[in-house]
């Protein structure tokens, strides 16, 4: 089904572009030409339509998000069927990019900023939870800017809510392996605490510029999670973090969901306790692996486990109302925009994937999710890994692999030989990599070889990169010579037709030059 051709989707949406795509659905930028605006619509991919565990879960991100109003959540406006059969979801469009973007061009944001960042999306948490839903998979990717600097959470393709029964697709556990919970790494049921775990992993991330655990395979990243080993404090890292920002990062990220905090409330609380002492983030340079400009803080303290009364009342009505956004932040967000912009990604209405809603929120729930195209990415040396290993790392940062075999060294077989581009050099996520894949030595068909007189029979072999191996001769007591002539193959190993290496010895079995009689009384 070419989209774009099509005239319109659910009969009122009008595709402008196509904005980004996952395992299950693809996003494009939509003219709602009913209310006059610009929408996300996702559409779910044709081949899931009889998927029922698909609709299931497509459908339940409609329900969930639509159940849930909030500034700090992207709403849905509509859900449906087309006349075509395919199913789609318009939400809010924010072509202000994602946290990761934010992340990728400054690696790591000053504490306030971190701290503001993480009570929004806490903010959020509270919403989804009260009403019985909790989202297992919180990432940067799913964490959108609006133009004026606030966040707002997205993708609830994979919630749950604690009324339904929980889905699972096919052997994978549903999540992001990078800020996935011990217990979902355990395969257990996710709880609102799961989430916190996952925003903690966010806010070590904005803090320090690097996850708590890392690995080359998402296997070997749910491992850590799942390990009794705590991650390297922030303060290791980033010496400039405030030693309260520092423990309250690390009780996030707690094993034990019971020493995690009681609830997203008490989070906001702790939260709120550096966004209202305002002197505990002077401004200053940030310390930390990559510089990344002069706004930043040190100083702080307080009990992150402490629980005062929250100086915010009532139910959030207006993200401008119910809490104030530092302006450290907001001139972040304006800066990394721009920087955004001036590359050339901005412009092309491409952010993490999908234009300002993430690459999650084109279907991509499972382990190992889709990545954004328009983005530009350092390209890792693959060369001397075997052409799986090397796919699987270059997937991981959302570059496609066109393979080519070609001969080589025995020991080099199946290994990558060769990589374009080059590593070191950039390249735009979802474009192709060429890899030169070893695929050993070359091989030889061995020629049918019966009957032939063994000369001629030794010179094919020889034109062929072949060798005669041994030579077994067979003596006329054991033939017609009517049927066998003299010096003549009999027999071959191997077999015709077998694919062999260049240089292997062939061995033959030729009859004897000898004349009829010749034996008759013996050797």
């Amino acid at each position: 089904m070419d989209i774009l051709r099509q005239s319109k989707i659910g009969g009122r949406y009008s595709v402008v572009e196509p904005l980004g795509h996952g395992g299950m659905a693809r996003v494009y930028l939509a003219r709602d030409e009913v209310l006059g605006r610009d929408v996300a619509v996702k559409l779910l991919d044709e081949r899931f339509v009889r998927d029922e565990e698909v609709l299931e879960r497509f459908r339940r991100e409609g329900q969930s998000m639509a159940a849930l109003s909030h500034p700090n959540i992207v709403p849905v406006f509509d859900q449906g069927t087309s006349e075509d059969g395919s199913h789609y979801m318009a939400m809010e469009y924010l072509p202000g990019g994602s946290l990761n973007d934010v992340l990728e061009q400054r690696r790591l944001l000053p504490p306030a900023a971190a701290v503001e960042v993480a009570l929004q999306v806490a903010e959020a948490l509270k919403e989804a939870h009260e009403n019985g839903v909790v989202h297992r998979d919180i990432k940067p990717q799913n964490v959108l800017v609006t133009k004026g600097g606030d966040v707002k959470v997205a993708d609830f393709g994979i919630a749950l809510d604690s009324n339904m029964t929980a889905l699972t697709r096919g052997q994978y556990v549903l999540g992001t392996t990078r800020y996935m919970s011990p217990e979902q790494a355990h395969g257990e049921a996710a709880t609102p605490k799961s989430d916190l775990y996952s925003l903690g992993v966010v806010l070590y991330e904005m803090l320090t510029g690097q996850v708590p655990y890392d690995a080359e395979t998402p296997l070997g990243v749910a491992v850590k999670h799942a390990s009794d080993e705590p991650p390297p404090a922030p303060r290791e890292i980033n010496p400039d973090i405030p030693e309260h920002l520092n423990a309250l990062t690390l009780l996030l990220l707690a094993k034990d969901p019971d020493e995690r905090p009681e609830s997203a409330d008490s989070l906001i609380e702790a939260l709120g306790k550096a966004t209202l002492s305002p002197a505990s983030f002077v401004a200053g340079p940030v310390a930390a692996p990559v510089p990344v400009g002069t706004e930043g803080g040190t100083g702080g303290s307080g009990d992150p486990a402490a629980k005062p009364k929250p100086e915010r009342s009532g139910k959030a009505t207006s993200s401008r109302t119910f809490r104030r956004r530092p302006v450290a932040w907001a001139a972040l967000i304006v800066l990394s925009l721009a920087a955004l912009a001036l590359t050339g990604i901005l412009a092309s209405g491409i952010l993490s994937g999908i234009g300002g809603t993430p690459e999650q929120a084109a279907g991509e729930g499972a382990v190992g999710g889709a990545v954004g195209s328009g983005q530009r990415v350092e390209v890792p040396d693959v060369k001397d890994l075997t052409g799986e290993e090397a796919e699987k790392k270059l997937a991981g940062i959302g570059l496609q692999v066109q393979k080519e075999d070609r001969e080589s060294a025995p020991e080099e077989e199946g290994e990558v030989l060769s990589q374009s581009p080059a590593a070191g050099e950039s390249a735009d996520r979802e474009s192709e990599m060429s890899l030169v894949i070893g695929g050993g030595p070359a091989t030889v068909e061995v020629p049918d070889l019966n009957y032939v007189k063994f000369p001629e029979a030794e010179a094919r072999l020889e034109d062929l990169g072949l060798e005669v191996g041994g030579k077994k001769i067979i003596h006329d007591h054991q033939f017609d010579y009517e049927k066998y002539p003299k010096d003549v193959v009999l027999k071959q190993d191997p077999a015709i037709g077998e694919e062999v290496e260049a240089g292997t010895k062939i061995n033959l079995e030729v009859a004897c030059k000898c004349d009829a009689g010749d034996h008759e009384g013996g050797y």
